[in-house]
């Protein structure tokens, strides 16, 4: 089955995103799943696939998660609105 995997650090956090063609995306944080999507197709490239409030270096943050995937799958990851992963589009 086809795997995309994004990471990216946040501090000493390591943020990571696995998308399958069949079994959507899912978010990790610190190798815990946080967040589950299910959803085939990501057409809509300026709204996030998924989103979680977590704690991470001693805060409360907003992590995003961006799918475009059409022919080809690209995933950024970002917090509080930055991005510090992943494809730019």
């Amino acid at each position: 089955m086809p795997q995309k995997i994004v990471m990216a650090k946040y501090g000493e956090h390591e943020i990571r995103v696995e998308n399958t063609w069949f079994s959507g995306a899912t978010l990790f944080i610190d190798g815990g799943r946080v967040k589950k999507n299910n959803d085939y197709l990501a057409l809509k490239k300026d709204k996030p696939l998924m989103a979680a409030k977590v704690k991470l270096e001693g805060a409360e943050r907003l992590v995003e998660v961006y799918v475009s995937a059409l022919f080809t799958i690209k995933i950024k990851i970002c917090v509080d609105g930055m991005q510090i992963g992943g494809e730019e589009f």
